[in-house]
């Protein structure tokens, strides 16, 4: 049985002793990682990204847990969490870069609403669609005329050739192009006439094209016009998301030059910002993944410390709560509740609060 100073007393043992044996249950189960199997690829993604390439060394955490380490009886399979790291305080740039990755992510899919909205918006109007496929009909008629009057000119190119050829040999002393044509028409009246047809399908497709042309440079700024219209109530939301997209990039990329300023004495301070995004992030996470290998080796050289000085904290904390103990190891885990009740003054001892507790239970 023990009063309320005791037991604020005990409290304080048991809450340091479950911290330790938390502590010694991590440090006997955090495998530490070995990187070096990673290839460029991989080493440009952010360093929380899970690869199958980053292994586990088992035969690092079994060195450190020792002879002993079987009679913990703690389970390795169970406590390995990709990740485990970033429970450590070098870690906190990646743990933000991860926050302002998603941020970032979340920006782009509201950018990405707002674009189907828009389109939706576009979709739905008559008039656009009217437009629209007008232009797509001018555009078809134009490409057909276009290709007829490709095939006319090459009809007239193949039909002047011979004479111009027969032209060019009995009078070579005639050299000047529009000459020789100027004989051809006082030599040939069916050639002038096929000619002349030929050249007057010309200038017909021609005109045609010239109009066409006009209604097509009229119309295509109509739909752009009323596109703008439908665009105009969607840009402030689109100009927001595109910023707050902007600003978290440089956010980030800042984030991360800080990080390696201070934590990579081969880096120099401001590379990252002067690259694109993606190029950018990409070069800080090769080297936050090359922190995180040295990371792991000086884990692993210091984890058999760490772990005998756990499992002595741990011992520690229960021999002084076995000598101390107001009541069975069992209702230990109780303790916490035992002390509020007698805080709340329900209970001036131990017992009293021990049974108040298990009544309420």
């Amino acid at each position: 049985m023990a009063n309320l100073e005791a037991m604020r007393t005990f409290q304080r043992h048991w809450t340091s002793y479950c911290a330790e044996e938390r502590t010694l249950a991590r440090l006997c189960t955090q495998l530490p990682l070995d990187i070096s199997g990673l290839g460029a690829r991989e080493r440009r993604l952010p360093p929380f990204a899970v690869s199958t390439a980053a292994v586990y060394d088992r035969r690092a955490l079994a060195g450190a847990l020792g002879p002993d380490g079987a009679h913990l009886g703690y389970r390795v399979d169970e406590g390995i969490q990709w990740n485990w790291w970033l429970a450590y305080d070098a870690w906190r740039a990646v743990i933000d870069e991860r926050s302002l990755l998603d941020e970032r992510a979340a920006c782009i899919a509201e950018l990405a609403a707002v674009a189907a909205d828009t389109q939706r918006a576009l979709d739905g109007d008559e008039e656009l669609a009217r437009d629209r496929s007008t232009l797509r009909d001018y555009a078809a008629a134009d490409a057909e005329e276009r290709s007829e009057l490709a095939r006319m000119n090459e009809q007239r190119k193949k039909f002047v050739e011979p004479y111009e050829q027969d032209e060019a040999r009995r009078a070579p002393w005639i050299a000047h192009p529009w000459r020789r044509l100027k004989l051809w028409f006082f030599k040939s009246f069916r050639m002038r006439d096929e000619l002349d047809k030929i050249d007057q399908k010309i200038a017909d497709i021609q005109a045609k094209l010239d109009v066409r042309e006009r209604k097509i440079g009229e119309l295509g700024d109509a739909v752009a016009a009323r596109t703008a219209l439908l665009e105009e109530p969607f840009a402030p939301q689109r100009k927001r998301s595109l910023e707050a997209i902007l600003s978290t990039e440089r956010e980030l990329l800042s984030l991360l030059d800080r990080d390696l300023a201070a934590r990579d004495e081969t880096y120099e301070q401001g590379s990252v910002l002067a690259e694109s995004f993606e190029d950018g992030l990409a070069h800080a996470n090769e080297r936050e993944w090359a922190l995180l290998g040295r990371w792991m080796t000086e884990y692993a050289a210091r984890l058999p410390e760490e772990i005998v000085h756990a499992r002595n904290m741990v011992e520690s904390e229960l021999v002084w709560l076995e000598g101390y103990a107001p009541y069975g190891k069992r209702y230990w885990p109780l303790t916490d509740r035992v002390v509020a009740a007698m805080e709340e003054g329900r209970a001036d001892t131990s017992d009293l609060a021990l049974k108040l507790v298990q009544g309420s239970s």
